[in-house]
């Protein structure tokens, strides 16, 4: 239990974590100087698996409730209680690849299954105006590639534009757009 207890994000270019089955819960996670924000901030490469995560609220650039950057696999992760994840471009106004999703906020595409979401979760664009590729995958957590269980409820606020796949992406009612090859969006 992390109650009270700030939360730096764990940020490597390999990681290897087995969480065993335990739960991390009421983590107020802090952000990297990048602005990254999550149980982990950058995970380069590797695989987070078996963990339970549980009540996290996580703010930044690139934000999600597991990683803030990912380019690595999760795989047998539960998320259960009331979690919030917000984007606030004012933590690192350079970053130019902002994202805010479920599992990570920017993501490589990258093997992502068995992901439970046993609770509830808020996922705040706050009016981020431009996203990096790959961060639809992870917001709108039913186009995640591979076994993804959703027994809670994902609620998206204030979403202006969202990327969806190459040239394609939502406004914020839902409704596709056709996005420039320059990634103005």
């Amino acid at each position: 239990d992390m109650e009270g207890m700030p939360w730096t994000p764990i940020e490597k270019m390999w990681v290897e974590f087995d969480g065993n089955g335990f739960a991390i819960s009421n983590l107020n996670c802090g952000h990297t100087s990048w602005g990254r924000s999550g149980f982990f901030g950058y995970i380069g490469g590797g695989f987070v698996k078996n963990l339970i995560l549980e009540n996290v609220t996580a703010e930044g650039t690139q934000v999600g409730i597991v990683a803030g950057a990912l380019e690595g696999t999760v795989e047998n992760v539960t998320i259960k209680g009331d979690n919030y994840v917000k984007y606030n471009r004012e933590i690192n106004p350079r970053e130019t690849w902002g994202g805010v999703g479920v599992v990570a906020g920017v993501a490589q595409p990258m093997p992502i299954s068995n992901i439970v979401v046993d609770g509830n979760v808020t996922v705040d664009y706050n009016g981020i105006i431009t996203c990096a590729p790959y961060t639809g995958v992870n917001a709108l957590i039913s186009n995640i590639d591979g076994g993804v269980t959703t027994n809670g409820t994902v609620t998206v606020k204030d979403r202006y534009i969202q990327y969806v796949a190459d040239g394609f992406g939502l406004d914020k009612d839902g409704n596709y757009l056709v996005l420039s090859k320059a990634g103005l969006f």
